[in-house]
Parts: C-alpha cells; sequence; structure tokens
C-alpha cells in the first residue's frame, strides 16, 4: 500500500493497482463567533483520475457532525446565559484535485456537507499544502 494525501485534515491509503482511495476525514471548522465551533469525523472513499501531473478525485464521505454554541449577556437588569449543541449524521459528497511537485503538493477540495435531519446543507472549500514523506 502507498500513503497519499486526504482531504483536509486526514489521510488514507491507495492500494496498489488502483486509483481507489480510502481514508479518514477530520474536519474543525473555525467560526468568527467566539462561542461556537463545528466539526466533522469519520471515513473518506474516493477515486483518482490522473491528469497531466494533476490528480483529480471525486469523492464521498460518510461520519457525525456535530456542533455547538453558547453565549451569556450581563444587562442592567440581569444576566442571562445558555448553550446549545448537535450531533447529526453527515454525508459529505465533494472533488478534490492535486498537483504534484516532486515531494510536495498543493490542492484544493470542495465538499457538499449534507446534514440528514436538518434543513441547512452548506458547502466549503478548502486548500492545502504537503509534503510526501
Amino acid at each position: 500500500m502507498t500513503t497519499k494525501r486526504g482531504s483536509v485534515f486526514g489521510g488514507g491509503v491507495i492500494l496498489e493497482g488502483l486509483p481507489i482511495f480510502l481514508g479518514g476525514l477530520f474536519v474543525y471548522h473555525v467560526t468568527a463567533y467566539d462561542g461556537a465551533s463545528a466539526f466533522f469525523l469519520g471515513g473518506d472513499v474516493g477515486y483518482d483520475f490522473q491528469i497531466s501531473g494533476a490528480s483529480i478525485r471525486p469523492e464521498l464521505g460518510l461520519g457525525i457532525g456535530h456542533a455547538s454554541v453558547s453565549a451569556s449577556i450581563d444587562t442592567p437588569y440581569g444576566s442571562a446565559s445558555g448553550s446549545v449543541s448537535d450531533t447529526e449524521i453527515v454525508i459529505a459528497p465533494g472533488l478534490a484535485g492535486t498537483y504534484e511537485l516532486g515531494n510536495f503538493f498543493v490542492g484544493a477540495d470542495l465538499r457538499f456537507w449534507l446534514i440528514l435531519d436538518d434543513g441547512d446543507d452548506p458547502f466549503g472549500f478548502y486548500a492545502f499544502a504537503g509534503a510526501h514523506l
């Protein structure tokens, strides 16, 4: 087996002789709001197409997504605080592309986050770079 790069914060393997990628995926979303956080943890499968030194990979992730937010406010009439969190099953189809530069690579990953049991389905665009060890 050959170690290859994963999507976002992940990694996996490509089986010798087959352009099929199997791996894990962890995405932590940094938010502009101080009391909010979100992450995705799951598996990833894809198929690599080689085109003139570049690799294009349609991929599909499946896992859990978790989001939480908390806030507090002080007023002349008293203070209030609260928090809410939710964990859902997430299907994450996407398309990744990498370009090899010797032992280094650069790339991008476009994901559509299908959150089951929720009406909001956001998408993400991620850029990355790295080195083969």
